[in-house]
């Protein structure tokens, strides 16, 4: 069976390139050839020309990104755009038989429109929509709210790893009814939509192989730092009501083990020669005991890698920064996100700015390099709000800052308030993210 699992472009669409592998599809592939079957992985987001991390647009610079959301948005749209073409022939030529596309809330129209080529070049191709991960400026989503049943045979709800291969089986098998398939939505061949009730959550992560980076078309010609990401953690048990996080993963923190995660640094630094990886964790320091054999481990092996990680600011203390300066560690990244104390409340961020201040300074301390995200444009900001963060960003004085806008995003509390306050108004932010003003 041909399966192609495709990464729709996003990046590419505003001159740019995610040198990164995509997340979503490399698990997939890793689970799907664990049971057997072989996944081609097409990342359409890929320039091979542009070799840094975004390209040719600056992401610490936010306006570098906003000036092209007009451009993104009018090249998404047009049937003529080279990239559209290519993505075609690249359907025509290979042929698959499954087509597995991983979107997020800015791809989705993007893989809508794939999905449309592929049943337009063989209408018997069977479309399988994922949109659980969120990473960077994404928004995870649920397919089957927002994916066009015309195109798209199977949704998966939530995680997707272990239902991918459950539905690749059933197929393999001339299986016409997936009613048994927890966490699906699917079309019956009389058109009837049907949703299966929501699987369970994977409670022990290092059930999952490693990422299949090696299964991603064109992968000896990427640089090293494209196979940076360890994906450790799913599951976050904080509140904050810009986050949907919880939405694909829910608030029940789940970890990989210390020795799992270094054991995949280990494999991709021998196999790909990257030697700096970033800890891709919602939050790295929750579970101390685990951050510290991630560290102790590191050292024991003498790897000679560096990475970063991200935490709260309430979380980070003198032994673990320590401990991680000792094992190659570089930045810490930490969501400042506001500096306003009463907004704070009203995003029920659940610690204080002093717990902002005395990270940052921690993190000097032990020298480390700290880099802050905040946020610009919540409902209840004003001037003078936005420059309580603006003060608080230039007294911590971080090594970069990335500055979003406040985005809805699907699921979570903010789009509720959002939607109160403005009934029947709420701007879409499909294919929209946090650094785009249009909305």
């Amino acid at each position: 069976m041909k399966i192609l699992i495709v990464n729709p472009p996003f990046y590419r669409l505003q001159r740019a390139s995610l040198v990164h592998y995509p997340p979503g599809c490399c698990y997939m592939a890793a689970t799907l050839e664990e049971a057997g079957f072989h996944a081609l992985i097409y990342n359409t987001d890929y320039d091979p020309n542009i070799k840094t991390i975004l390209g040719n647009t600056n992401h610490i610079n936010v306006s570098a990104l906003t000036e092209l959301s007009k451009e993104y948005a009018r090249r998404l749209q047009d049937d003529n755009d080279p990239i559209w073409r290519e993505i075609y022939d690249y359907i025509y030529h290979y042929k698959p038989e499954v087509l597995i596309l991983s979107v997020f809330s800015t791809t989705a129209t993007a893989g809508e429109r794939i999905a449309r080529m592929a049943k337009q070049i063989d209408f018997r191709v069977l479309t399988i929509f994922e949109g659980s991960t969120n990473r960077g400026l994404h928004c995870a989503i649920d397919p089957s709210k927002n994916i066009s049943f015309d195109y798209m045979n199977f949704a998966i709800r939530k995680e997707p790893e272990f239902t991918v291969v459950e539905i690749v089986k059933a197929i393999a098998s001339n299986e016409t009814d997936f009613s048994c398939i927890k966490g699906i939505s699917w079309k019956r061949q009389d058109g009837e939509i049907v949703h299966n009730q929501d699987s369970p959550p994977i409670e022990d992560l290092d059930r999952l192989p490693f990422a299949a980076r090696h299964l991603l078309d064109g992968y000896e010609n990427m640089p090293p730092h494209a196979f940076q990401g360890i994906y450790g953690s799913r599951g976050c048990p904080f509140d904050c009501i810009f986050c949907g996080c919880h939405t694909s993963f829910g608030y029940k923190p789940r970890q990989r083990s210390a020795k799992n995660m270094v054991d995949e640094i280990a494999y991709v630094f021998n196999r790909f020669g990257t030697r700096y990886f970033y800890v891709c964790d919602d939050i790295f320091f929750i579970n101390k005991d685990r951050a510290h054999e991630f560290c102790h481990l590191l050292k024991e092996r003498h790897l000679p890698v560096y990475w970063s990680a991200q935490t709260r600011a309430e979380m980070a203390d003198e032994t673990i920064l320590k401990l991680m300066k000792e094992a190659g560690g570089q930045h810490v990244s930490v969501g400042v996100e506001v500096g306003n104390p009463e907004i704070r409340k009203l995003v029920k961020k659940g610690n204080t700015v002093d717990d902002v201040r005395n990270c940052a300074r921690l993190i000097k301390k032990h020298g480390l390099y700290m880099v802050a995200f905040c946020i610009i444009g919540l409902p209840w900001e004003g001037k003078k709000e936005i420059e309580d963060t603006v003060n608080l960003i230039k007294e911590i004085d971080p090594y970069i800052v990335y500055p979003y806008l406040a985005t809805p995003a699907e699921g979570t509390e903010l789009a509720k308030i959002m939607h109160e306050k403005n009934p029947g108004g709420l701007t879409e932010f499909r294919d929209r993210c946090h650094v785009d003003t249009s909305a």
